[in-house]
């Protein structure tokens, strides 16, 4: 059996950074993953407010898209590019994790690469069993994903009301000169194509019982492109997408366990961005366990990021009406200022305060 203070299940972005938060100031803590790196099917995007926040991801920028420009499509075919004064870039998620593991690992991190399948209690313990492998820990998180175990131990799956199906291709082929493209479409959510280092992220997200047509949008989207491109991979997957504030009131950590990340249904709920949140939410709790005050973390998240998540909920489900987006995009196509804001919305830089106050009264 191995022993551990701190067991981490998910070794991706979340996970990976909080293994090395924590091993970094000496802490012992063991992440438990058989699946990363690998390619996770999304887009990639890092965002601005992401490059504030962690300026050590500009270390992988060189390995992504950099861009400052996005062309947005309505669901009619209006088309507005949108810009800004900040560049933000678009990676591979098995480049960018691999890279956040790695560096977990070389700070005394360690990995046992297995599939967490139990979870059980033993006194003040917790006890893992993981492909034949048990592992004990004190404090257990859940870095583990939109469908965490740990989740379903301590509070319960996310419900699939609060999930999105994204569905998509990795394709070969993508010209240079297109820009990232967002399309709107006439159900809540989008299809995107985002250009790689050396493969372009083509897919959409929609509700869950819209499976079919998301599926078909994103074919018909892919179809209607007029360069030779080839299919280098398809895929399906589901990411939280939260249209209940309340949602965000349920505890994200106990006693001796964590939730963060996609765990934590921590992705936001208009733009679907998730690997800022994974690692704000990994500093948060690294924070806090450090600080030997877990029920910190669960203050903190909320402090700095919650009030964001439970306004972008709500909002959620105006933004989505196709008259909102036709009308966001005909303004943002001629006003500068409407376009520079919408950019900033983008890249996670204005707070939905703004979004309500400043764009949505305009269309409404």
């Amino acid at each position: 059996m191995y022993k551990t203070d701190i067991g981490v299940v998910g070794a991706g972005p979340a996970g990976s950074h909080l293994a090395f938060r924590l091993a970094k100031e000496g802490r012992d803590v063991l992440l438990l993953d058989d699946s990363h790196p690998r390619e996770k099917p999304c887009g990639g995007g890092i965002s601005v407010l992401a490059l504030q926040k962690f300026p050590s991801l500009n270390d992988y920028r060189s390995l992504g898209h950099s861009t400052d420009l996005f062309q947005l499509i309505s669901p009619r075919g209006r088309i507005a590019k949108v810009s800004g004064n900040k560049e933000g870039f678009i990676i591979s998620r098995r480049i960018l994790d691999e890279a956040l593991l790695k560096k977990a690992l070389s700070w005394g991190a360690r990995l046992i690469p297995a599939y967490v399948r139990e979870i059980e209690r033993d006194g003040d313990r917790w006890i893992l069993g993981a492909d034949g492998e048990r592992v004990e820990c004190r404090i257990l998180i859940g870095a583990d994903g939109v469908h965490s175990l740990v989740r379903r131990r301590v509070i319960g799956k996310i419900p699939i009301h609060s999930l999105s199906l994204t569905s998509g291709y990795f394709i070969t082929g993508y010209p240079d000169d297109i820009q990232p493209i967002i399309k709107f479409t006439p159900f809540r959510g989008y299809i995107w194509a985002f250009p790689r280092l050396d493969h372009a992220s083509v897919g959409g997200g929609g509700p869950t019982e819209k499976a079919k047509i998301v599926k078909a949008s994103v074919k018909e989207f892919l179809d209607s492109f007029t360069f030779n491109f080839e299919i280098i991979g398809k895929w399906t997957c589901f990411i939280p997408f939260i249209s209940n504030p309340k949602f965000f009131d349920l505890p994200c950590a106990g006693e001796d366990w964590i939730l963060i990340g996609d765990a934590a249904g921590h992705v936001d709920p208009i733009t679907g961005e998730g690997i800022l949140y994974a690692l704000w939410s990994a500093d948060l709790a690294a924070d806090a366990i450090l600080n030997s005050n877990i029920s910190e973390y669960d203050v903190s998240w909320r402090k700095e990021y919650g009030k964001h998540l439970k306004i972008g909920s709500r909002l959620s489900k105006i933004f989505y009406k196709s008259y909102v987006i036709e009308t966001i995009i005909k303004i943002a196509s001629r006003n500068r200022k409407v376009n520079k804001l919408l950019y900033g919305i983008l890249g996670s830089e204005l707070s939905y305060d703004r979004l309500w106050g400043e764009l949505l009264p305009r269309c409404l």
